[in-house]
């Protein structure tokens, strides 16, 4: 609940009634009776989640929605609901969702080694709500000119978790096989991803609410303060990454470290480290097309998802940039 928007104090008054304000009527009140103080401070209710993804369809797509963006009611300047929400769902991603570090760059005779530090800033899993939204971190090695040498969880346009090669991973719309949870990565079809998912109850990997039976996987960031051993923490309890010490130590963190043979990355010069966000990973919508029945519903999300226009947006390549960080390799 803050009480600044776009970096400026909040007031308001206590109630919305005819007061002097609005046009002049005849047998208005006196003004005394009728003039509201403002409330300072006054807060506002954000509880906006990050699924800028399905806003931004929303204001492509209002009239197919049937969601109405703007009234002519409202006075000139005045903002749409739609985007303050959008502005407060960017500042909740960047300033109050997670943190990531590159703690430690060292140079040995054959590899790089570096250390990356993910900590979760809410106070719940992280991502959470429903089963097939993901996080994952994006790791790069460039030269002194900004090149891409080697990278770990780089994306297609449309969201799509590429190889070295360019190339999906085998993983990204496979039904069978999946990104374990990592606590050392080696090659660049290896990607930390902070997913929960589940197998149907043919051995398939489904996010359909009515085909979760088994779940395979949920190495989803902890809260700060988290205790496995707690009560009620049977559904909680986080599954491949049991034997990761920071997901049982109360820390809300993940450390992935990654080695990077020397020889595949000549003149580097610089590692970053990005904390990426998807609501809408491509698998979820490849399940949703393949399996839904060819109703008009399904016909629509298509329509929408397949023209959504992500360009100089914060979805841009349809994932939701959380945070960065660089470091300089010394020579």
């Amino acid at each position: 609940m803050p009480g600044t928007y776009d970096g400026k104090e909040l007031t308001s008054r206590v109630a919305n009634i005819q007061d002097q304000t609005y046009p002049h009527v005849d047998n208005l009140a006196p003004i005394e009776d009728i003039t509201l103080a403002d409330r300072v401070p006054y807060a506002r209710h954000v509880l906006v989640g990050l699924n800028l993804f399905v806003m931004q369809m929303a204001q492509q797509f209002g009239s197919l929605l049937g969601v109405q963006d703007f009234s002519a009611r409202f006075p000139a300047g005045t903002e749409t609901s739609m985007a303050t929400a959008q502005s407060s769902v960017t500042q909740l991603a960047r300033e109050q969702t997670a943190t990531i570090q590159i703690t430690s760059v060292d140079r040995t005779a054959v590899n790089l080694d570096v250390a990356v530090l993910v900590t979760n800033l809410a106070g719940h899993k992280f991502p959470s709500g429903v089963g097939f939204r993901r996080a994952f971190v994006e790791f790069t090695v460039r030269d002194a000119e900004g090149r891409a040498l080697w990278t770990s969880g780089r994306t297609s346009p449309l969201g799509v978790i590429l190889d070295g090669n360019g190339a999906p991973l085998e993983t990204e719309l496979s039904k069978t096989n999946w990104q374990p949870h990592y606590e050392l990565i080696e090659r660049q079809d290896q990607v930390q991803i902070y997913e929960e998912r589940h197998l149907d109850d043919a051995d398939e990997l489904t996010t359909s609410f009515f085909g979760l039976f088994t779940k395979v996987k949920d190495n989803r960031l902890t809260p700060r303060g988290w205790d496995p051993n707690g009560p009620d923490t049977d559904e909680m309890q986080s599954v491949g990454a049991e034997n990761d010490p920071r997901y049982q130590d109360g820390s809300g963190s993940d450390e992935v470290r990654y080695r990077v043979p020397l020889s595949a990355i000549p003149n580097a010069a610089r590692v970053e480290a990005r904390l990426y966000y998807q609501a809408i990973p491509p698998y979820f919508l490849s399940d949703r097309f393949a399996g839904a029945p060819t109703g008009e519903g399904s016909q629509r999300l298509h329509y929408i998802a397949s023209r959504l226009n992500t360009e100089g947006t914060a979805t841009e390549g349809w994932r939701l940039e959380i945070t960065s960080a660089s470091r300089p390799i010394a020579p």
